[in-house]
């Protein structure tokens, strides 16, 4: 299960790497923009989602394959620019960890389809539904961004980052964010019985331990005949 939350999380991030690149933040000056996605860009975002879809329907070992392969191509790819963009490797060490968490992960045995069994399929959709939101609602504001006129005689409105030429476009991008917001919640919440359930067999295994470590000690107290 960890593995497919990890797989998730990356290939939301590269979606949004990728849509960061279609859809530009338009305060960024043009000199500072990034350029046009390339073949590595559409390799990650299909290479994590067809990961995230093999570990869904119980290919777990392909799933595990392709992700080692995807962090060997990053060791390849990015590792060979640490000398010319030091910083450029720094900002991508915490997606390389994440993605040696999901290969990690998915590389244990474990039964097949655990994460919808134990997630459920709406706690699923509900992880989803929150990446897409995350990554949407950025880009509906990027494309949607106000022309302000030199004379100012069209306002708009701006909150934390989020602009849009009336109030009520900002709300609405509030509301989506929020929704996002539950809907982690949501995923989080099926998440609570498993992690209750190994806190009572953990228990259970430290007092098996200490029953058998106080019969081995009352063992040899105990005088022989």
């Amino acid at each position: 299960m960890t593995g497919v939350l990890a797989a998730l999380l990356l290939f939301t991030a590269a979606g949004w790497s990728l849509l960061d690149q279609v859809a530009p933040d338009p305060l960024r000056p043009p000199p500072l923009r990034p350029g046009a996605p390339d073949q590595v860009d559409w390799l990650r975002l299909g290479g994590w989602a067809a990961v995230l879809v093999a570990a869904l329907v119980g290919l777990r070992r392909v799933a595990a394959g392709l992700a080692w392969a995807g962090v060997a191509a990053w060791a390849v790819l990015v590792g060979s620019t640490v000398a010319g963009q030091p910083a450029y490797v720094i900002d991508t060490l915490p997606q390389f960890a994440l993605a040696v968490v999901a290969a990690g992960a998915l590389t244990l045995p474990a039964p097949p389809r655990r994460a919808l069994r134990v997630l459920g399929r709406r706690g699923l959709g509900a992880f989803r539904l929150a990446g897409v939101l995350a990554v949407g609602v950025p880009v509906a504001n990027r494309l949607s961004y106000p022309r302000v006129d030199p004379a100012g005689e069209n306002p708009w409105y701006s909150f934390h980052g989020l602009n849009a030429p009336s109030l009520a476009v900002i709300l609405c991008y509030l509301a989506a964010l929020g929704v996002a917001t539950v809907a982690v919640l949501f995923g989080l919440a099926a998440l609570g019985p498993m992690f209750l359930a190994g806190v009572v067999l953990l228990r259970r295994r430290e007092e098996t331990r200490r029953l058998v470590a106080l019969g081995l000690a009352t063992d040899r107290e105990t005088p022989a005949p």
